[in-house]
């Protein structure tokens, strides 16, 4: 069921918010908070049944691991590190065991079989968010809650597609005892607003440019010598597509959580317009940057060690989180890459300080900035061909014809209309002599990639039209 369906706009929206309506204006929280557990378990069952089963096994399992970290036991922290090595292993085998078994059959020249396992709803998400669930108990965290109080903190439907991953201390004292379940006009205002816009997001931008993404990149692999101005716009295209498809989602969730007086934590805030690759990280998918942060790169040791280390862990760091958004080569080494962006990042600025231009760079002029933005940019997107491409010969190619090595062609239609600008890119290399229209660069692509960038760059976000504080 997803979020602009309309089912779950019509029928399921409606009917969740009138029975949280009905029993709220009883005064009993627990009930309310029984009924939305219900509702997203039914929202969660909707793709498949089969896997109510795991979701109901991995949040008693994890919550009784809760229950025995918070007691003064001995052996806590092998406890702790069980409970999460279960969870990542539960993981690992519905998301990584068809990759692995085909990485063995390709390495060893087998033919080990296995039908492929369907990654559950989900599993993704509610697994980090128990992981740090534990962890955080672990370091003596435990705000108050029960079972019914956990089934929702781990379930939310609001939450359950694309994040936000909800840390204990954001949510569970928003259901705990002091929870009041009322609807008010405000919130409704608010959070409809917030989720209009997010489905106006998805609906009318980014699937409308994502038309434009998967013609290119099966052109590349299947090698058809995409040119520099086909494989830009393709990979543009997409570079806004999953932009405007990830500010979607993570606005429908913040509306939706404050039509039922939840507050999920922000998750996207302009990432573009970032003056660095630490910037980027700090705006995009943030509650995915801070777990990384505060359960993978400080734990391995962070900045304490000397840069060369650090640079270690970040690659380590980054290249779990590439790992962990698919099963492929491809985004290992998506995740890696981000990782060389922020070592040379962090190495930069470590120069910067020794020798002596921080305040130099706070003083820095504006073309200075967008300079930073623009170069930020473009490693972001060549980045995101390898998040994109169905294979490493597919990202390959595609990067080939960034870099001119398939030519600058365009479609001979194309001079006329360009006038002296025509003359001028024929004169610098341009051959305007194709023959048939670029399936990536056509007028209405170019549209939708000038506007996307014209609102990444120059329009505030939702949070800053809403002055969400």
């Amino acid at each position: 069921m997803l979020f602009n369906s309309y089912i779950f706009l019509f029928i399921f929206l409606p009917i969740t918010l009138l029975g949280y309506h009905l029993i709220g204006k009883r005064g009993n929280s627990r009930a309310v908070i029984f009924w939305l557990v219900f509702a997203s378990l039914f929202f969660f069952a909707w793709s498949s049944p089969y896997y109510l089963i795991l979701i109901s096994a991995s949040i008693l399992f994890n919550y009784a691991f809760g229950l025995i970290l918070a007691r003064p036991i001995k052996h806590r922290k092998l406890v702790m590190a069980s409970g999460v090595a279960v969870n990542i292993l539960l993981l690992g085998y519905f998301k990584y065991t068809n990759f692995f078994i085909d990485n063995i059959n390709a390495l060893f020249h087998t033919s080990i079989h296995l039908d492929t396992i369907v990654l559950p709803l989900a599993i993704s998400f509610f697994t980090l968010q128990q992981i740090t669930y534990l962890v955080d108990i672990y370091r003596g965290e435990r705000p108050e809650h029960g079972f019914w109080e956990y089934c929702l903190f781990v379930t939310f439907f609001p939450k359950l597609l694309s994040g936000p991953i909800v840390r204990m201390k954001e949510m569970m004292p928003q259901i705990g005892k002091q929870f009041t379940p009322r609807i008010t006009s405000q919130a409704i205002a608010v959070g409809l607003t917030i989720l209009f816009l997010g489905l106006f997001k998805k609906a009318v931008i980014a699937d409308q440019i994502g038309a434009f993404v998967a013609p290119v990149f099966d052109a590349a692999a299947q090698g058809s010598g995409i040119n520099f101005f086909n494989s830009w716009s393709g990979a543009l295209a997409y570079t806004f597509q999953l932009y405007f498809d990830f500010s979607a989602y993570s606005d429908i969730a913040i509306g939706l959580g404050l039509i039922f007086g939840i507050r999920l934590p922000l998750n996207f805030y302009s990432p573009y317009k970032a003056k660095s690759i630490i910037d980027f990280w700090r705006r995009w998918h943030m509650t995915l940057s801070s777990f990384i942060r505060d359960y993978i790169y400080i734990p391995l040791g962070g900045n304490r060690h000397g840069f060369l280390r650090q640079v270690i862990y970040l690659l380590v760091a980054m290249t779990i989180a590439g790992l962990w958004h698919g099963a492929g080569w491809t985004f290992v080494i998506w995740g890696s890459l981000h990782g060389f962006y922020l070592a040379v990042n962090h190495g930069w600025r470590q120069l910067k300080r020794v020798l002596g231009m921080e305040r130099e760079e706070k003083r820095g002029s504006w073309w200075g900035g967008a300079l930073s933005t623009l170069i930020t940019f473009i490693a972001i997107t060549l980045a995101w061909v390898f998040f994109r491409a169905d294979s490493l010969n597919a990202a390959i190619e595609m990067l080939k014809g960034m870099f001119g090595v398939y030519g600058f062609h365009l479609p001979v239609t194309y001079f006329a209309p360009l006038g002296a600008a025509g003359h001028f890119l024929s004169q610098i290399g341009v051959n305007f002599d194709l023959l048939y229209p670029l399936p990536g660069f056509a007028p209405l692509a170019i549209f939708w990639i000038l506007v996307s960038l014209f609102i990444c760059w120059f329009l505030p976000n939702v949070q800053e039209y809403m002055k969400r504080d």
